[in-house]
């Protein structure tokens, strides 16, 4: 079974565990407010929550029959609204469960029947009708509203020429069907609009093949950065073929580091800049990791880039005295959803460091959200996002 349908299915499945819980209480809310043609009512509420399934089930069925699945392929509107399904369940799920609860403790104090469950209708249907809207308004918006967030970096030995030093940190552009050229000329024209010093990029050029590579990196060659443009390898770039990703970079100007350090030189201050590739297919040895941190010390300001962060890459960083290392690779967690006082996405299963900056002693880590997508077209609580990391002297 393909991985983009089989992840599709398990998350159908993590929807359907939800939606058994949310149709059964939207059933009753309905009910209680029309006890005569409640259940008229609820088998719409069925049919409401069952149309969800249309493009997992669709998947899981032509493959069943035998075809060649690509999900990829279907039309939009159907995954769209499955994610926004998706995203809808556990938005709304926490406020059911407190409408259960202030339900069961007014039903214990003794509180008239018939008008705590007229109440507790209007609640359910309330939230059900307010959330459906905020959901869509908000999925709407997370995917494309490209945000600035900007992340000061204090260090009271940084070299006066470093001070107001801009690094404009982008990642997973992953051009394809969904992020397009508008898309990624809008998300280089926003970063061009901070005029930084510096740009990093940190991996997956595309998604997948090929056939987004030219136009991709055609427009990164737009980045404009007095201090160049540097790029290295992620898990997509890797698995498309990372030599024909590389080229097509290098040949517009663009620094591609490969296990390797590079330097600029800004006034009297030298920066590093140690390149590592760091993906699911190739996990960067120690022994890498140490070359490249190797004299560390020559540079007054030190950074290092992954695509994926790994408890060895920041070990061996901080050790060296590394300033700053960014990487990309969890797109922010791109489907956050809320779960009661936390939200949680596929990347936390995976790593502590899944969106924003982090710090690890003196060293700051940044994961970037990025642009592009992974097995859904959408973004929820992780919009992306370009990272302006600017360096001042306490």
């Amino acid at each position: 079974m393909p991985w983009l349908l089989k992840m599709t299915l398990l998350a159908a499945t993590i929807k359907a565990a939800v939606d058994l819980y949310l149709g059964w209480r939207m059933i009753r809310a309905v009910e209680y407010l029309s006890p005569t043609s409640g259940s008229s009512l609820a088998w719409l509420v069925v049919l409401l929550f069952l149309t969800f399934y249309l493009f997992p089930l669709s998947g899981f069925f032509q493959y069943l029959g035998g075809a060649n699945v690509d999900i990829l392929t279907y039309p939009k509107p159907i995954i769209y609204y499955f994610w926004f399904g998706f995203a809808f369940s556990f938005q709304v799920l926490a406020w059911i469960v407190a409408s259960d609860i202030l339900k069961i403790s007014a039903n214990a104090n003794g509180i008239n029947a018939p008008f705590v469950d007229q109440v507790y209708g209007f609640l359910v249907v309330g939230f059900f009708l307010v959330i459906l809207v905020y959901t869509g308004y908000k999925m709407y918006s997370d995917t494309l509203d490209i945000e600035v967030e900007p992340i000061t970096y204090t260090e009271e030995t940084l070299s006066e020429d470093l001070e107001g030093f801009r690094i404009a940190h982008i990642t997973d552009v992953q051009a394809d069907r969904y992020t397009g050229q508008p898309q990624v000329a809008a998300y280089v024209d926003r970063v061009n609009a901070e005029h930084p010093d510096l740009v990093v990029v940190t991996g997956d050029l595309i998604s997948y093949g090929t056939g987004y590579v030219a136009m991709a990196a055609d427009e990164l060659a737009r980045l404009e950065a007095p201090h160049g443009v540097y790029f290295v390898i992620g898990d997509h770039d890797y698995w498309a073929g990372s030599d024909e990703i590389a080229g097509a970079l290098r040949e517009r100007g663009i620094r591609v580091l490969e296990g390797e350090n590079a330097y600029r030189e800004v006034g009297r201050a030298r920066v590093r800049l140690s390149g590592i590739t760091n993906v699911y297919s190739r996990t960067a040895p120690v022994e890498e990791v140490r070359r490249l941190t190797r004299d560390s010390t020559e540079a007054e300001l030190r950074v290092m880039l992954t695509h994926q962060v790994s408890e060895e890459i920041i070990r061996e960083s901080e050790a060296a005295g590394y300033h700053l290392l960014l990487a990309g690779h969890t797109h922010g967690g791109q489907i956050r959803v809320p779960l009661f006082f936390t939200r949680f996405s596929a990347p936390d299963f995976e790593t502590p460091y899944v969106q924003g900056p982090y710090q690890e002693g003196e060293m700051l880590i940044n994961v970037n959200n990025g642009l592009g997508f992974t097995l859904s077209p959408v973004r929820y609580n992780a919009p992306p996002n370009i990272s302006i990391i600017e360096l001042r002297r306490e």
